[in-house]
């Protein structure tokens, strides 16, 4: 029987350097299932460290309606997670030499561990403590990878803009995180996304891009709650 420390092992094969774009968009879905599946384990209730309601006030501001829900809580919490993960693929640590690259690591991870330390468990859980180093590290594996390419790989989960006070759904670049979102026919005929141009709720997990030559490719779309 496989357990949650075997779903964590985005390790790359032999021939990633010639499939990169294909096996990217696997190592990215398969870390997306990591956080989800060390969320869904770990976290029965929402922490409630005032670290953490710092951090989502500047990533989440609608937040408090978010967390009203069960399913929409359950979301912000992998947001967190992705959120910090994200970040630490910007970092030159994170991309720098093994021993530089360990030390992202542990700070990525006791961020992470900090900022979600379960409210209801007075001491921590060793194998949460655990499971969250190997998922930090396998992101930072990752991103180590995505270095050695000749393309050049870009992980946001930020899309403000100075023209716009909120975000909107783009089908280009963005998914429904519920996988709810149906396509119509607009007035003109076209099909569109129904959730095109709505407000985007959270970001859950970030966007991947390929920079080959000037040129982009969205290698894995932004997924959203909006």
């Amino acid at each position: 029987m496989s357990t949650l420390l075997d779903t964590i092992n985005i390790s790359p094969p032999p021939s990633f350097a010639t499939t990169a774009p294909k096996m990217t968009l696997l190592r990215f879905g398969q870390l997306e299932n990591s956080i989800t599946n060390w969320v869904l384990t770990y976290f029965k209730d929402m922490p409630s460290g005032r670290g953490l309601l710092q951090e989502l006030a500047t990533l989440v501001p609608t937040y408090e309606a978010l967390l009203k829900q069960r399913r929409t809580q359950f979301l912000v919490i992998r947001a967190v997670v992705a959120h910090v993960l994200t970040e630490g693929f910007g970092t030159a640590g994170f991309l720098g030499e093994s021993y530089r690259r360990l030390g992202e690591v542990l700070e990525e991870k006791d961020r992470i561990a900090g900022l979600l330390s379960p409210s209801t468990t007075p001491e921590p859980d060793p194998e949460r403590l655990t499971l969250l180093r190997q998922l930090v590290t396998a992101a930072s594996q990752l991103a180590v990878d995505l270095a050695k390419q000749h393309a050049r790989y870009e992980v946001s989960d930020n899309f403000e803009s100075r023209e716009m006070s909120a975000i909107l759904f783009d089908p280009s670049f963005m998914e429904d995180v519920l996988q709810e979102s149906k396509t119509e026919v607009s007035p003109k005929g076209a099909l569109i996304n129904r959730l095109s141009g709505k407000e985007v709720r959270v970001i859950v997990f970030p966007l991947v891009v390929r920079w080959v030559e000037g040129k982009s490719t969205v290698i894995s779309k932004a997924k959203v709650l909006a």
